[in-house]
């Protein structure tokens, strides 16, 4: 027997050859790890690695959105620092699909709003209020060292004038 030009049978059902019709993937339960694992190299120290990263999350946020916010929220969590974070935010607010946001990435977002990185704040807000949320408050912070003796000394000058 001559086999089919359409399907090779070592080819599983969920992959189509050129001359098939296209069949929509099942989604299977390492999708979200392996979207987790290709946005995590930002973490990695190397430039490449970082631009790797934001590229993949730019095909994930337009190719498997549910599953990329699912990694997002969990990549968030992480202690990258203020550059990386945002980038990031920067991808996600330019690619991230209209709609209502997954609950673990909403939910890592407020927990960003309050960030003591002024970039992250505003980035984590601006996606947040996209969404149709409104973003928390962000806490009160003390005064720099140096502002507070110039404010108590400017105070106190103007107190002991008579």
């Amino acid at each position: 027997m001559k086999p089919s030009p359409t399907a090779c049978p070592a080819t599983p059902a969920s992959v189509t050859t050129p001359t098939s019709r296209a069949r929509p993937r099942p989604h299977s339960t390492t999708s979200t790890p392996l979207c987790t694992l290709a946005l995590a190299t930002l973490a990695l120290p190397e430039r490449g690695d970082k631009r790797r990263a934001l590229i993949a999350t730019t095909v994930l946020l337009a190719s498997s959105p549910s599953q990329a916010q699912t990694a997002l929220a969990h990549v968030l969590s992480f202690s990258l620092g203020a550059g990386p974070l945002t980038w990031l935010l920067s991808v996600i607010r330019e690619h991230l699909p209209p709609g209502p946001l997954e609950t673990a990435l909403h939910e890592q977002l407020v927990v960003l709003c309050s960030s003591d990185m002024l970039s992250v704040r505003a980035g984590t807000a601006e996606i947040v209020t996209r969404a149709g949320h409104q973003p928390p408050s962000p806490p009160a912070t003390p005064a720099h060292p140096t502002l507070a003796r110039a404010i108590a000394s400017a105070t106190s000058r103007t107190e002991s004038r008579p």
